[in-house]
């Protein structure tokens, strides 16, 4: 993934991250019309504490992002309070954690890893796992959780998922089938 990175929130606000001078800098945008497709600039904030930013999703209040982000080599996913400007670690292992998705007004993330197992132990591994293929995995999006529920594993990849409402997400598989 490249920057800038856009989500939108339910109410109409974009969210823009991008990099300016070497960091990463999220901006929110409101009351953008057809009119006005530049809005209003509501906030602009930098996040000092990663790399990079792999992708994100808004919450549907517009209160907290999910963060694919890579910090000190490894890519884990990291809740921001946008008001407060707390970040809080959800994963910390060397597995890569992508394309985050808030499940409908919920605060449950659904991603896409590379894990081997359920468990959201820190976990130092070996590099040599890393190859397993991608699933789409659920997390109950609080700081203590220490497990995520698997939606979908398969002999491919499975990634960028899209949910549509609270039971329905699709998603992208390198699965191919029939001749």
């Amino acid at each position: 993934y490249h920057i800038p990175l856009l989500a939108w929130t339910k109410s109409g606000s974009l969210a823009v991250v991008s990099e300016e001078a070497g960091q990463v800098v999220y901006y929110i945008f409101s009351n953008i019309s057809e009119k006005d497709l530049t809005g209003r600039l509501e906030s602009r904030k930098v996040i000092k504490q990663f790399e990079q930013i792999s992708d994100f999703d808004i919450s549907s209040n517009g209160a907290t992002m999910v963060l694919s982000a890579q910090n000190k080599g490894q890519n884990d996913l990291f809740l921001l309070d946008m008001s407060r400007g707390t970040l809080t670690q959800l994963t910390n292992d060397f597995y890569d954690d992508l394309a985050p998705r808030f499940i409908g007004k919920t605060n449950k993330i659904v991603f896409s890893t590379n894990r081997l197992k359920d468990s959201l132990d820190t976990d130092k591994g070996s590099y040599k796992q890393l190859n397993s293929p991608f699933k789409l995995v659920l997390h109950e999006g609080k700081a203590k959780t220490a497990v995520v529920s698997t939606l979908v594993d398969s002999l491919g990849n499975t990634t960028n998922p899209l949910v549509v409402n609270e039971n329905t997400i699709y998603f992208l598989s390198d699965i191919v089938t029939g001749k």
